[in-house]
């Protein structure tokens, strides 16, 4: 019987980790805003090309640190949440069998103890990844700052017709190319339009800094939270390595360390996944 149980359960787990995975991209964005990062990035990137060369080096290296931020926090909490996924079922299948039985579930302590192994590799490799997303979020703050300077500097009211960064970008070029064949006051004319063009940008890109700069902070909140969370799991689970590891272990004891990292486990795919 404990074989078929040990098959019912793996296949069981097996499941409740797709499923959950599946939840878990449906709920990408709940708890760091990157939608609103990404729609942030793609007005960096329209009006990159009407920035002076300064501003545009800094538009390039935020979007770096921003998608690089992203990568090294999906890859820790997926890890997590899958492991997660995978081990709630097994928990519930070994609780089932040593709350109603003398047996000493020795085949599912071992799958337990491989799993509960896994999971630490898995944990102390999220937090490392948090960190560097963390590390990196707080580069971009940096930068969006001296890019908000850069931008005042830029478009300021005194510099506006003077500054040749701003007055040779693709636009002024253009400009300049057809003023050739149009009188002065047709190009001066067509100058203000250009320049009243890139106030309105540069205003939406200060916006946009301030609100990403906003939001980061919400970010970092989110990932200390994260962090807490996959600290409390991986010393749950190896008190639980340590009790499934013990022969003739107190059955009480082991139920409450089980039962506990099974809630923990819930917790976690309920913040990424429900």
């Amino acid at each position: 019987m404990a074989v078929a149980l040990v098959g019912e359960d793996h296949v069981a787990a097996l499941s409740a980790a797709k499923d959950g995975l599946a939840k878990y991209n449906e709920a990408l964005d709940k708890l760091v805003p990157w939608s609103e990062f990404d729609a942030t990035l793609d007005i960096m990137s329209r009006y990159q090309q009407d920035f002076s060369a300064e501003a545009g080096v800094l538009v390039g290296s935020i979007k770096t640190h921003m998608l690089n931020s992203r990568r090294e926090y999906h890859n820790a909490t997926r890890s997590v949440f899958e492991w997660c996924a995978l081990v709630v079922p097994l928990l519930k299948g070994y609780l089932r069998i040593v709350q109603t039985s003398t047996n000493t579930a020795d085949a599912e302590k071992k799958i337990l103890s491989k799993v509960f192994t896994d999971g630490i590799a898995k944990m102390g490799k999220a937090v490392e990844q948090l960190d560097e997303c963390d590390s990196l979020l707080s580069k971009a703050v940096g930068q969006l700052v001296t890019l908000q300077v850069q931008l005042e500097n830029d478009f300021s009211q005194q510099n506006n017709t003077s500054r040749p960064s701003v007055a040779t970008g693709p636009v002024g070029m253009a400009i300049a190319v057809t003023g050739a064949a149009l009188t002065e006051a047709m190009v001066i004319k067509k100058l203000k339009e250009h320049f009243n063009d890139i106030r309105t940008g540069f205003k939406i890109m200060n916006g946009r800094c301030q609100t990403m700069s906003s939001g980061i902070s919400t970010a970092t909140k989110a990932l200390e939270d994260d962090k807490d969370m996959i600290s409390k799991l991986s010393a749950k689970v190896t008190e639980s390595q340590v009790w499934v590891s013990i022969e003739g272990i107190i059955m009480e004891e082991l139920t409450t360390a089980a039962q506990e990292l099974h809630d923990l486990c819930e917790a976690y795919k309920a913040r990424h996944g429900k």
